[in-house]
């Protein structure tokens, strides 16, 4: 039996690099509570610039996987609502972290900013992770 060290290394890269990333997901709703369909949310990563963006589900809900380790700002916007900005979110190794995004109805030239006050503790999962 031949082993292959390259592949081996590659493999143990690559199952390695899998832990270092984060998960954002949530529900973009109104102010009364209702679901947001189609709403573009954007995820930047404040150290690098690298943006990420999806879009809301029929249901409000988004998720964004394979996030890098780090500090981001999250943004949502819809036509006919004011753009929402939330900065400082913290994602460390293995995180899956719910955030949240209301939308107040107005244009979307206007910006509503959340200066972000998530704690590193997450209930989402009992994943524990390398930081």
């Amino acid at each position: 039996m031949r082993i292959y060290p390259s592949l081996f290394l590659l493999t143990a890269m690559t199952l390695s690099a899998q832990f270092d990333n984060a998960v954002i997901l949530g529900t973009v709703r109104d102010a009364k509570g209702g679901a947001i369909a189609g709403a573009t949310i954007t995820a930047r990563n404040e150290n690098t610039g690298e943006q990420r963006t999806v879009q809301s589900n029929a249901s409000g809900y988004y998720v964004m996987p394979n996030l890098i380790v780090g500090t981001y700002s999250l943004s949502a916007e819809a036509n006919g609502f004011k753009k929402s900005v939330q900065t400082g979110i913290s994602l460390s190794s293995s995180m899956r972290l719910s955030v949240d995004l209301e939308l107040s109805v107005g244009s979307v030239t206007e910006t509503v900013e959340i200066k972000a006050q998530i704690g590193l503790v997450q209930a989402e999962s009992a994943v524990v992770g390398r930081t």
